[in-house]
């Protein structure tokens, strides 16, 4: 069974602007909600959808509370360990069937 973790740009495009969305990653997006398969999130995207909406970069159409609260009840939210930042070897052995969708191309203007 695939597992899928999601990026930060990928859930908040996935909730409010999945036409930025491939059309890769939306049938991915949509099978595994179809199949009931497992969804991950790692907590540090909760830490960055509530800077990037505290900060004004991030606007959404419900409370960002609420939406949180949503999230977390939908996906399985991967916590951070405690203590030093873990070491990208490490994940490997916590979760090794996760994977990343497939990834973006680089953002058009920061390719300017």
């Amino acid at each position: 069974m695939a597992q899928v973790l999601l990026d930060t740009h990928i859930l908040i495009w996935w909730q409010f602007d999945s036409a930025r969305l491939s059309r890769a990653q939306l049938q991915t997006l949509l099978d595994v909600e179809k199949r009931g398969q497992p969804r991950f999130l790692s907590a540090i995207s909760l830490r960055e959808i509530a800077n990037l909406t505290a900060t004004g970069r991030l606007e959404i159409p419900v409370s960002p509370d609420i939406w949180l609260e949503e999230i977390e009840s939908d996906l399985t939210v991967l916590r951070l360990p405690q203590g030093s930042p873990p070491k990208a070897s490490g994940w490997a052995r916590v979760s090794p069937k996760i994977r990343r969708t497939r990834s973006l191309p680089p953002r058009r203007d920061a390719m300017a």
